[in-house]
C-alpha cells in the first residue's frame, strides 16, 4: 500500500476516533516521510496535546520544526525539554544546534559550554563549540578550543582544517599556511586543505601560486572551478 493510501485510511480511522494517539502519530510519521513537515506537525501537535509529558514526542516535533526551518518553534520546544530535564545532554545539543542555525550564536555557545562541562569527552560537541565561536567572531577562543581538542585527538581532521581556516580569518596567514602544509604532508590530496591553502596564498598576495593549486584541482572537480572563480 502506498503512502497516500495509508494516509487516506488513517484519516478515515481518525474520523471514527478523533482522540486516537496512535493514529495521530502515524499520520505525523507518514507526512514526515513525504517531507511535508507543516502537515506532519499538525498531527504531532494534536498528539502532544493528548500526552504533554511525552518527551520523545516533543523532541520529534522539535526536530520537524527544525527541518521545516521553523527555528523559533524548535527552540521553544527544546527549551521546555532542557528546563524539565537539564541533565539530558542530547536535548541541550539539539537546542544549541537550532540556536546556531537561527543565528543566536551566543546562546548556542552557552549550551555547548554546558555540555562540554558535563561531558568533556564528547569531542564532537567540543568541535561544534569551536565552530560556533568562530562564527561569532571569537576567533582566539575558537582556536583555543581547537587546540585543546587536538591535544586529546591529534588527528581530528575537522579540527585541523578548521583551526587553519580560523588563523586565515584572523589574518595570520603565515601560521595558516604552515598548518595547511602540515596537513598536506599527511594527506596530499585533501581538497579542503588544498583549497584553504589556495585562499591563504591569495590573501597573502601570492595569487599565482593560489591559481596553480586551483587549476590542478579544477581539472578533477567542476565545483572547485566555480568556487575558485574569485581567485585570479
Amino acid at each position: 500500500v502506498d503512502v497516500e493510501e495509508r494516509i487516506r485510511r488513517y484519516k478515515e480511522a481518525l474520523v471514527r476516533n478523533p482522540g486516537s494517539l496512535q493514529v495521530l502519530q502515524r499520520l505525523g510519521e507518514l507526512y514526515a516521510s513525504k517531507k511535508e513537515y507543516p502537515e506532519a506537525m499538525t498531527y504531532y501537535d494534536k498528539a502532544l496535546a493528548l500526552q504533554p509529558a511525552d518527551t520523545n514526542m516533543r523532541l520529534t516535533l522539535a526536530k520537524m520544526a527544525s527541518w521545516n526551518r521553523d527555528f523559533p518553534r524548535a527552540i521553544s520546544l527544546l527549551q521546555d525539554l532542557v528546563a524539565k530535564d537539564p541533565g539530558t545532554l542530547d536535548f541541550r545539543i539539539e537546542l544549541a544546534r537550532n540556536l546556531s542555525w537561527a543565528g543566536r550564536n551566543p546562546e548556542a555557545i552557552e549550551q555547548y559550554r554546558e555540555v562540554r562541562k558535563r561531558n568533556p569527552k564528547d569531542l564532537e560537541t567540543r568541535l561544534q563549540l569551536a565552530r560556533v565561536l568562530s562564527w561569532n567572531k571569537q576567533l582566539d577562543e575558537s582556536i583555543r578550543e581547537y587546540e585543546e581538542l587536538l591535544k586529546e585527538d591529534p588527528t581530528n581532521r575537522g579540527a585541523l582544517i578548521e583551526r587553519a581556516r580560523v588563523y586565515s580569518w584572523k589574518g595570520e596567514l603565515v601560521a595558516a599556511l604552515k598548518l595547511y602544509d602540515d596537513l598536506l604532508i599527511r594527506a596530499p590530496q585533501d581538497r579542503d586543505a588544498r583549497f584553504g591553502k589556495a585562499q591563504a596564498l591569495y590573501w597573502s598576495g601570492r595569487s599565482r601560486e593560489a591559481r596553480g593549486i586551483l587549476e590542478e584541482m579544477q581539472a578533477k572537480n567542476r565545483f572547485v572551478a566555480m568556487a575558485g572563480d574569485g581567485i585570479n
